[in-house]
């Protein structure tokens, strides 16, 4: 096994215990519903499913990924927990496409860090709605640098599993920039709705 390799699987698995340990204490505090983890499931079947269809080409290891879609309805709906399931849920499949283990651990952090700003704002909150939907664009964006950063050091300057050249992880980086903004566009039109909130609440009813 080369370094770069037990690098890589040295990183996640210090990652899966750090996580590990945030999702035990959070689990200690909430109780988990059947509606709840089927959201996750039918959310993380959308991303993946957005991902097979979206997966585009448009330079060298660089693809369009409109999959973390799914991160943001469930990260913005339910909170950090839910949204770090549902971006691990998410990387497995393009996990299998670059060879890159560590993919779900960078959606799962996007996923996760997109929850908490969620909760901290009230992006979905019973009051004063029409303020506070503006804010989830920013907050997405927010959300996801920790991902770019992830993307950066690993893949840009450590070679974890592979150093790509600095351009193409630039490359990556603005390709990722964009897509983040245009599904967090989509999610302020899917959370405008007063339908979609009304489920929602009762999904989060037990939080």
């Amino acid at each position: 096994m080369e370094p770069a390799q037990i690098l890589t699987w040295i990183a996640e698995i210090v990652i899966i215990i750090v996580f590990g340990l945030v999702l035990r204490r959070y689990v200690s505090k909430k109780k988990i519903t059947v509606k709840q983890i089927a959201f996750v499931g039918i959310m993380s079947a959308l991303g993946t499913a957005l991902a097979l269809v979206s997966f585009i080409p448009i330079g060298p290891n660089i693809n369009i990924d409109l999959s973390h879609i799914g991160t943001f309805i469930v990260a913005i709906a339910l909170g950090p927990f839910y949204g770090m399931i549902t971006g691990t849920l998410i990387g497995i499949y393009p996990m299998t496409v670059f060879g890159n283990p560590l993919v779900p651990v960078g959606k799962a952090l996007t996923g996760f860090v997109v929850g908490l700003l969620a909760t901290r704002l009230r992006l979905v909150g019973e009051e004063k709605e029409k303020r506070r939907i503006p804010k989830i664009v920013p907050a997405v964006f927010v959300g996801w640098i920790p991902e770019a950063v992830f993307i950066l050091v690993t893949l840009g300057i450590l070679g974890i599993p592979t150093l790509f050249p600095m351009p193409v992880v630039e490359g990556i980086l603005v390709k990722g920039s964009g897509e983040i903004i245009f599904l967090g566009i989509v999610c302020e039109f899917l959370f405008a709705s007063k339908a979609l909130r009304g489920k929602l609440a009762s999904l989060r009813a037990n939080q």
